[in-house]
């Protein structure tokens, strides 16, 4: 085995290029191109995502104990993580915002469009364009590292 065999090679932009869903779960005709999910860029937005997502964690146990206790007293723990889930956005879109290279909508590709179209499609939470985004990009390191 060579040492260069260790780790995936980059992703080609049609592989990291996704359809996006309306929120009515039909396909919208308009796609998405996040960047690398191997490139330095990548590796760097991921890390500070997910340190802010576990220091938000953190908080969120100390500052909601009594609705964490009656969640772990009912054995349901749905909107303890819905109401941790929404009290992501901020970090969820920040991190949109690094791993999306474009799309081929109408509107030019801007940060502030991106912001608008994400603003604009929060629900249902499970196919928001947030969610789609995330998603995707999680989907497409975990099939690339396996190559």
């Amino acid at each position: 085995m060579k040492l260069e065999d260790l780790c995936a090679k980059e992703v080609a932009q049609d592989e990291r290029t996704f359809e996006v869903l309306r929120s009515d779960m039909t396909l919208s005709g308009g796609h998405i191109t996040l960047i690398d999910p191997f490139g330095e860029k990548s590796s760097k937005a991921s890390y500070l995502f997910n340190n802010a997502i576990k220091r938000r964690l953190e908080k969120y146990e100390v500052d909601n104990a009594e609705l964490l206790k009656h969640c772990k007293e009912i054995g349901d723990y749905s909107r303890y993580n819905i109401e941790f889930t929404s009290s992501c956005k901020d970090l969820r879109d920040a991190f949109c915002h690094e791993i999306v290279e474009g799309w081929d909508f109408d509107d030019e590709f801007t940060s502030e469009r991106l912001q608008a179209a994400l603003n604009a499609f929060r629900a249902p939470q499970f196919i928001s364009l947030q969610e789609q985004i995330i998603s995707r990009f999680n989907k497409l390191a975990e099939e690339n590292a396996k190559k």
